[in-house]
């Protein structure tokens, strides 16, 4: 292909029009496309820490929810005991020193504790 007047013309319109040299042209648009692909990869390695970081929160959540259940689980443990524990001295249960086990016998029998 050979070129012509009006070629050179085409390739230098760009230039001439802002009346910068071609060679300013080109390095425009290098560093463009450079700034355009830094900014590329800068958006999607904070974009890929973010998505990190929430599948780290999204663990710490449930693993405290998880400790929360635990926790609940204990108070209604520990408030039954202190239920228990207020209510003794009202039920007249008597301490034995040892526990004697009866065998039913058919027809059941009701069992009696011996002190």
């Amino acid at each position: 292909m050979t070129y012509t007047k009006h070629h050179a013309f085409a390739q230098h319109s760009l230039g001439v029009k802002f009346g910068l040299p071609r060679k300013w042209v080109s390095a425009s648009l290098v560093g463009a496309i450079v700034s355009g692909v830094a900014f590329y990869v800068v958006l999607t390695s904070t974009m890929s820490t973010f998505g990190y970081h929430d599948t780290e929160l999204q663990q710490e959540l449930a693993a405290v929810r998880i400790e929360a259940g635990s926790l609940e689980a204990k108070v209604t443990q520990l408030q039954a005991l202190s239920t228990l524990e207020q209510n003794l001295p009202t039920t007249e249960f008597v301490t034995v020193d040892q526990l004697e086990y009866l065998t039913a016998t058919v027809p059941a029998q009701v069992g009696v504790a011996l002190h």
